[in-house]
């Protein structure tokens, strides 16, 4: 009955109950209540029911769907000598009918280097993509895609149970891989099973029922030291394999293998025949005949090795936690959400919490959430901005693109409020999958490092501003030096001193000591005795827009014409320095500077001065040079009346320094033009002498060039005579006549040469330069020379550089040097021998040697080589190498002569490969 129906007839029974008690009538309208709300109960249920059906039916359909692709899928697999490849395909065609829209469906399969995919196959946005996973391992991808857009499901268009499915599909698909290639690898085991089994590095045995040794594998005797022989027929109880503890655990193993149970894997202690333990894992199945289990066959394999490295990774493990907690770096160990899992007692410390406080909350709250301003543990205030938070984003954004960050500088705040600086190195941790399970971070309080790089700021400041300061002292000390007039000297140390780009005081004022008088005198003075007059001369520097070096350059000339009244006011300042002691003598005795900031009450100040300069308040520091006092210089401010600090002093003094030195070379340049004049006359007179040496020493030479020219044209002329006597004597023989006519002629070119070599020496000719190959001229020489060198048995070798450079040189002087070393090799090899030359390009220059094997020079004689006249031959004049030497020079070269071991000469050019002109 229906609530409606219920009502009316309420209200036909309430028409005939006209007579019945109130309370009768109360009674019937609480049940007709209690009757209604069991109805609206009932409806509820109904509604529950249905929607519940409609759910059961949607599902119902989806699971029909994907009941009939896995059954249609088993029959594909079960098909006999099908490929992977083929079910692969199979699959992928199967896949679209059991989706919510199969017409706008496509799927594919990438396997490694291999795709299947439905011929419609086409990649688009809306795509469930799920990994192909054997043994943990992704060996390819299922992927599925819609083709046109549908209305928004769970997934973009793909119903949630699509999820699942595709997942489903994806595991099948893993299992049938498996299968497929078990099935594969079951095929070729069986052909390689007993070839294997000879050499397989596992212990394989059986066992009958009995407990006795049916066989085992030769590789027991590379473990265990039996052979198999030993060991099979035995029962393993008697054979002392396992420990007592072992042997307890492989009978309860055996019982229930025989039992029909398999056993994947149990480890055993056995006993080697040397008494050494080795630990093995077993697995052992039964082997089943006619329902009954007829023999255990196990696989046992040495894990000694492995037990070995287990429990060095567990030391290793150890002494990691060690290191952890005792790192004085903090080390935070997180889950994929932040959440703290683990952290060492350094961060506690650091943060100031305890561990229970520490551990699960999330890695955020111990970092600043808010902006602000907060206290440091660097001693000072750190404003915490957006600007702070914006860039913690751009980390966190890295971290979780890169994976990772390294040397991430933020901050962490204490149990106490306070601000820690630090520096963070935060890596993911992934899983097998590539999932992200946590993270590590190894934190570091930088809060030293702040400081020292705050105190390193403050340093670079004061640095920077020495440097600056140190600038401008140079700038002046090279204009201050860069003249000798005193005059000069003086005013520039005023501009330097008032000029803005450098001191930038508003006056300055120099006193030099009058020893004479013992008195420090106003000498030169810069600045305005008016406002009005000091603005006026500001704008006109201002509008000039001057260097400092420029303004020292160019004003130093204006500043007794601009400045005349301020230098009338310098003169009128004189001031005693016996007698009375005041800031003025302890300047000048005790090198003192001072600070005067309320002069008017010092009694060391004369009141009388004060008033003549208009300020109580300057600067006074010494004018000294090498620890002799000049005088003092005076600064104030007595426009702008800007307190002068310090520094200020400290600057000051410091220029007042480079200024001394000025004047005391001023000093010094004056009485050195003093002695350059005393010492001109006196090298007038020294050069007439020296004029007169040199003459003298030519003359010298010329005496002893004569006497040797005198020698050798006596001597040939004397042959020369006697031979033409004797040709008047003899008969009129021809071959006789020749040979005395060779002679002659001999001694005639000998004649000839010396006249030529004392003709150069006297007047040497001026090169010609030309462009010229230098091996060219080498080998030309030797050619002219290649009879005497032949018929003197002399030998030579060549090693001249092929690339050598082109060299402006005179050929024929060069063919002159170079016939007169040749020729000196020769007669040093009277008995024959090796005359070696060699050229080559070295740096800058062309090396020329020519080396030969004769009797060599003394130490001696060495030195006097190249004197003119010196020979240790019996003939010739002594100049060949004195002309050599000249000719050598002209070309901007070198020649020397050294020893060659074990006996010879080496001489050695050296020609430029620039043009000396």
């Amino acid at each position: 009955m229906t609530l409606g129906k219920i009502v009316s007839h309420f209200k036909k029974d309430r028409m005939n109950d006209k007579d019945k008690t109130k309370e009768q009538l109360i009674n019937e309208l609480m049940d007709l209540h209690k009757r209604i709300t069991e109805l609206q109960t009932s409806d509820s249920k109904l509604k529950r029911a249905e929607e519940e059906l409609g759910k059961w039916k949607h599902n119902h359909q989806h699971r029909v769907k994907e009941l009939n692709l896995f059954y249609a899928i088993s029959e594909l697999v079960d098909k006999p000598d099908i490929s992977l490849e083929q079910i692969l395909q199979g699959t992928v065609n199967l896949i679209p009918s059991a989706w919510q829209y199969p017409e706008s469906i496509c799927a594919r399969v990438i396997m490694e280097d291999q795709v299947f995919k439905t011929s419609n196959f086409v990649e688009t946005i809306w795509k469930q993509t799920c990994k192909i996973l054997v043994q943990d391992n992704r060996i390819g991808t299922l992927e599925v895609c819609c083709l046109e857009e549908k209305p928004e499901s769970d997934e973009g268009p793909f119903l949630k149970e699509e999820r699942r499915l595709i997942n489903a599909i994806a595991e099948r698909l893993g299992k049938i891989i498996v299968r497929k290639r078990a099935e594969k690898a079951n095929l070729e085991s069986e052909k390689q099973y007993h070839s294997h089994l000879e050499n397989v590095s596992d212990v394989i045995y059986s066992i009958d029922p009995d407990y006795r040794i049916l066989n085992v594998s030769p590789s027991v005797e590379r473990i265990l030291g039996y052979t198999p022989e030993e060991l099979v027929g035995k029962h393993f109880t008697g054979l002392n394999l396992l420990t007592v503890k072992s042997l307890e655990t492989a009978l309860s193993d055996t019982m229930r293998v025989l039992a029909g149970e398999r056993i994947n894997s149990s480890e055993y202690e056995f006993i080697a025949k040397d008494g050494s333990i080795k630990i093995g894992e077993v697995s052992s199945a039964p082997l089943f005949k006619d329902n009954k289990v007829i023999a255990i066959i196990s696989v046992a394999r040495d894990i000694t090795d492995r037990k070995r490295a287990e429990e060095e990774l567990k030391n290793t493990r150890d002494f990691l936690d060690n290191v952890i907690e005792g790192s004085l770096d903090c080390i935070v160990v997180s889950d994929s959400t932040g959440h703290i899992t683990r952290a060492n007692k350094s961060f506690f410390k650091l943060l100031g919490y305890k561990e229970e406080e520490v551990i699960g909350k999330h890695i955020a709250e111990f970092s600043p959430t808010k902006e602000g301003i907060y206290k440091s543990t660097t001693g000072k205030l750190i404003e915490v901005d957006e600007e702070f938070f914006n860039s913690t984003k751009t980390v966190i954004s890295r971290l979780v693109e890169e994976g990772k960050i390294y040397n991430w500088e933020g901050y962490l705040i204490r149990s106490d409020e306070k601000v820690i600086p630090v520096e963070e190195n935060i890596d993911y941790l992934y899983n097998d999958k590539g999932d992200i399970t946590g993270a590590v971070g190894i934190i570091r309080d930088i809060t030293e490092r702040k400081k020292t790089e705050e105190e390193k700021a403050r340093i670079e400041v004061r640095l920077k501003d020495k440097v600056t300061e140190l600038s401008i002292m140079n700038e002046i000390s090279e204009v201050l030096l860069s003249t000798r007039k005193l005059d000069e000297i003086l005013h520039m140390i005023l501009i330097g001193a008032t000029a803005y780009q450098a001191l930038g005081f508003n006056r300055a004022f120099l006193y030099l000591i009058n020893e004479k008088e013992n008195t420090l005198e106003g000498k030169v003075a810069t600045g305005s005795l008016s406002a009005e007059e000091a603005y006026k001369i500001w704008e006109g520097l201002a509008n000039e827009d001057f260097t400092l070096k420029e303004l020292l350059k160019s004003r130093h000339g204006e500043l007794s014409k601009e400045d005349e009244p301020i230098n009338k006011l310098v003169k009128q300042m004189r001031i005693a320095l016996k007698g009375t002691e005041s800031i003025f003598t302890q300047a000048i005795y005790e090198k003192k500077s001072f600070n005067i900031v309320n002069g008017i009450q010092n009694p060391l100040i004369d009141r009388d001065f004060i008033n003549l300069l208009g300020t109580d308040a300057f600067a006074l520091v010494p004018l000294i040079s090498k620890g002799k006092p000049l005088g003092v210089l005076l600064a104030d401010n007595f426009i702008s009346n800007k307190p002068i600090n310090d520094e200020d002093v400290k600057r000051l003094r410091t220029f007042a320094n480079h200024a001394s030195l000025a004047i005391e070379s001023s000093h010094l340049y004056k009485s050195l033009e003093e002695k350059v004049e005393e010492l001109s006359s006196a090298y007038n007179e020294l050069r007439e002498k020296r004029d007169k040496l040199i003459r003298y020493e030519r003359l010298s030479a010329l005496g002893k060039a004569a006497a040797g020219i005198t020698h050798e044209i006596r001597n040939p002329l004397v042959s020369i005579g006697g031979f033409a006597r004797r040709i008047l004597k003899k008969d009129q023989d021809g071959e006789v006549n020749k040979n005395y006519m060779k002679i002659i002629v001999e001694e005639i070119d000998r004649l000839e040469n010396t006249l030529t070599e004392i003709l150069y020496f006297t007047k040497p000719a001026v090169p010609k330069f030309d462009m010229v190959e230098l091996n060219r001229v080498i080998k030309s020489t030797f050619e002219v020379l290649r009879s005497e060198i032949e018929k003197n048995n002399i030998n030579v070798e060549e090693h001249l550089d092929p690339n050598l450079t082109i060299l402006w040189l005179d050929e024929n002087q060069i063919r002159r040097v170079l016939n007169n070393l040749i020729k000196n090799a020769m007669q040093a090899m009277p008995d024959g021998g090796t005359i070696t030359v060699s050229t080559i390009n070295e740096h800058q220059w062309v090396r020329v040697e020519i080396a030969d094997t004769g009797v060599g020079v003394t130490d001696e004689d060495m030195d006097k080589l190249f004197d003119a006249f010196f020979t240790s031959k019996a003939t010739g004049s002594g100049l060949g190498l004195t002309v050599s030497a000249q000719i050598i020079n002209n070309h901007g070269g070198t020649i020397e002569f050294q020893k060659r071991k074990p006996k010879g000469t080496i001489a050695i050019i050296k020609l430029p490969l620039k043009a000396p002109f």
